[in-house]
């Protein structure tokens, strides 16, 4: 594995992000799942049950490994807990979500048998309009709600393949503290309400992932990227300098067919952004995430 790192970039006006400039931050097999710290980028690879760490300068090393249970080859998420749920990272593996701390694996919650194993999105409510819970999403549309003491609340159902959600920030004025589901067959970004109501909220080709722009991303080490995508066609970890978010706002949409990247405004308008950035095709782009200190 190796870390390529961008070249200098020139001083630009700080009210408006510069135009893109993706670069390969780390070559991988198979990358499918991946949570980004200011000290280290993880990985989960589609055949394998191991987690990677990559630190800043581009070393790579066993972070921890999900037991050896069902399918090897398959889609396996990863996501940075807030505070109160403890723990490094965790991780979906069929219907269930692991805590990771210390490289110690320990079984948090598993759905019913209801749920497809395969291909669970999280991520956890920064926001606080789901009361700081873990959300779930399944491959069939459901959406479910964790607490941290582990139970499990069906919320909501999209109609089919749900994937990378994301807790929309209050300043999101389209659907502010909503779940934002994306559905790759469905072409759809949907919101989903506290209520469990579910609206159609943008148009875009097989989106993957939902991330809201922080107001100011971290970096992975000094200068190293502040969000990255995980291109499974291509073995690559694709990033992007803090400066090309600069006054841009809004969440990032990724497409999982074309590899390229939408920004979505506070409105919900949604425009290309960047891209494609490698080989298109099912399954070509998978997880993404911006730093979190």
């Amino acid at each position: 594995m190796r870390l390529f790192l961008a070249a200098p970039l020139v001083a630009l006006s700080v009210l408006r992000a510069p135009p893109p400039t993706p670069f390969v931050f780390a070559t991988i097999d198979r990358p499918v799942g991946v949570a980004v710290t200011a000290s280290a980028v993880f990985a989960t690879q589609e055949c394998s049950f191991h987690i990677t760490a990559i630190a800043p300068h581009g070393t790579s090393f066993l972070f921890a490994t999900l037991p050896r249970r069902g399918q090897q080859c398959t889609e396996r998420y990863i996501a940075v807990p807030t505070a109160r749920f403890g723990g490094d990272l965790f991780a979906t593996q069929g219907r269930t979500a692991f805590r990771i701390s210390r490289g110690a694996v320990t079984r948090f919650v598993k759905l019913p048998p209801s749920v497809p194993p395969n291909g669970m999105g999280i991520t956890f409510d920064r926001v606080g309009t789901w009361g700081g819970d873990m959300i779930l999403t399944t491959h069939d549309g459901q959406v479910w709600r964790v607490s941290t003491s582990g139970s499990a609340t069906f919320v909501a159902d999209v109609g089919s393949q749900a994937e990378g959600p994301a807790v929309a920030p209050r300043s999101f004025s389209a659907a502010p503290g909503d779940i934002l589901v994306p559905n790759k067959f469905a072409n759809e970004v949907f919101a989903v309400e506290p209520d469990g109501t579910v609206m159609p909220l943008a148009s875009w080709d097989s989106p993957e992932k939902v991330d809201p722009v922080p107001s100011q991303p971290c970096t992975v080490g000094p200068g190293g990227p502040a969000y990255l995508v995980a291109l499974r066609g291509d073995d690559q970890l694709v990033g992007f300098p803090s400066a090309n978010f600069t006054g841009l706002g809004g969440a990032m949409v990724t497409s999982e067919l074309k590899t390229t990247i939408a920004n979505m405004k506070n409105d919900g308008t949604i425009s290309p952004w960047s891209g494609p950035l490698g080989t298109q095709g099912d399954e070509a782009l998978e997880g993404s995430d911006f730093c979190r200190g």
